[in-house]
Formats: structure tokens, C-alpha cells, sequence
């Protein structure tokens, strides 16, 4: 298990509500989170904070760039960054686009909150 503390995640996604529960699971789990409701907003907090940023819950549908996208941009920034995507709904081009740029974590909304958890901590806990 991770160290919960001190660690940070950005929180991307352009549901308010998604967002919020989001933010309030990690914070109950020990993390410190930030949300963000659009991409552009989140990358100029990456490029800024990209030291400071353990992890990223991206969405993969934002209004203004796709999650894939932006998860190009940040790693252009920070090639090691963690990310864990989550989507209402993926088709098969999707996964097959997320799986060929190297993401392996992906959630499916809606998801149980304590099996997010789980995930957070597993990708926080491994080596990049």
C-alpha cells in the first residue's frame, strides 16, 4: 500500500458531480485532490504543478479536448506521468487508441468508488 500522504491527483472531468465525489473519495483516503472541469484548464495546471502531481484522473470525453489528447500534451510535459482514464462509454476504436498509447488503466463509469480507490493506490504503488 501506498503513502497516501503527500500524494496529489488531478482530477479532470466536466462533470461537476463526478468531480466532487471524486475528489471527497480521495481526500476520505488520504490523498490530496483537485478537480478541474476542462482540459485546457488542466493543462495549464499540469505544466505548471507537474512536479507536484502523483497522479491524473482523466475523463475521455471533455468539451474541449479529448482525454487522449491531453494525455499526449502531459506527457509531452512529463512522459512518466500516471494516469488513470475514465469514461461513461468506450468503443472498440477507443480502447484500441488507449491500449496502443500505453494506457492500461481505465474505469467505466458508473464504478464502485472503493474499487477506484484500489486502483489509485495500485497505480500510485507501482514502478515507472
Amino acid at each position: 500500500m501506498v503513502n497516501e500522504r503527500n500524494k496529489f491527483i488531478l482530477v479532470v472531468d466536466d462533470e461537476n458531480y463526478m468531480s466532487e465525489i471524486l475528489c471527497e473519495a480521495l481526500s476520505d483516503a488520504g490523498f490530496k485532490a483537485q478537480f478541474v472541469l476542462n482540459g485546457i484548464d488542466a493543462l495549464q495546471i499540469f505544466q505548471d504543478q507537474w512536479q507536484d502531481i502523483d497522479l491524473v484522473v482523466l475523463d475521455m470525453r471533455l468539451p474541449d479536448i479529448t482525454g487522449l489528447d491531453l494525455y499526449s500534451r502531459m506527457r509531452e510535459i512529463h512522459p512518466k506521468v500516471k494516469i488513470l482514464f475514465s469514461a461513461g462509454y468506450l468503443d472498440d476504436a477507443d480502447i484500441y487508441q488507449l491500449k496502443k498509447n500505453g494506457v492500461e488503466s481505465i474505469f467505466i463509469k458508473p464504478f464502485a468508488l472503493s474499487s477506484f480507490i484500489f486502483a489509485v493506490e495500485n497505480l500510485l504503488s507501482a514502478k515507472m
